[in-house]
């Protein structure tokens, strides 16, 4: 098994910053010892942290995935650089007929992209209230439509669905 060691500064889970050494085998966290390990493969002064994950990223960067979807490789690109490891690209509520094209789009990027781990979609609407509809344009916005929400249940990269819960059939 492929294992690495990391030592610097640590961020530990009580939030004390230490002197440390991080041992990862198989890609994952196996052990941290405080102290710092000469025989580290890799020596920092910089803080090794846990990589955050964004869970409503819109865009980034002048692209919005909203729009184009395949903009989601050149954010996940820049996304390591912020302290974000993995993220769920949003797309807020849209014509009908542009979801199924925004969410091939994301895949076909996803695929391509490097850096940020694309976790899945957040589809943000359209099953939102028409009273309280913010920055959604409001003649998108739809009843709860139980059918085609069963659609992005099964499907492979929708992972979050916004939808407002006093809404007859939430």
């Amino acid at each position: 098994m492929n294992k690495t060691m990391l030592s610097g500064p640590v961020l530990l889970p009580d939030a004390q910053i230490v002197d440390a050494t991080v041992q990862i085998e198989g890609g994952q966290v196996a052990a941290v010892t405080r102290g710092a390990d000469p025989a580290a493969d890799f020596t920092t002064r910089g803080v090794i942290a846990p990589g955050m994950i964004d869970l409503q990223l819109n865009g980034g960067w002048g692209h919005d995935f909203t729009s184009d979807g395949r903009t989601v490789a050149a954010v996940a690109a820049r996304l390591p650089a912020t302290g974000v490891t993995s993220f769920v690209p949003t797309v807020i509520t849209s014509p009908w007929a542009l979801y199924e094209q925004r969410l091939a789009e994301i895949a076909a990027a996803s695929r391509e992209a490097r850096g940020a781990q694309v976790l899945g979609v957040h589809l943000e609407g359209p099953f939102l209230n028409p009273n309280c509809s913010g920055a959604h344009d409001p003649a998108l916005l739809r009843p709860i439509d139980l059918a085609a929400f069963a659609g992005w249940i099964d499907h492979p990269l929708v992972r979050i669905v916004t939808l407002a819960p006093e809404l007859p059939a939430a």
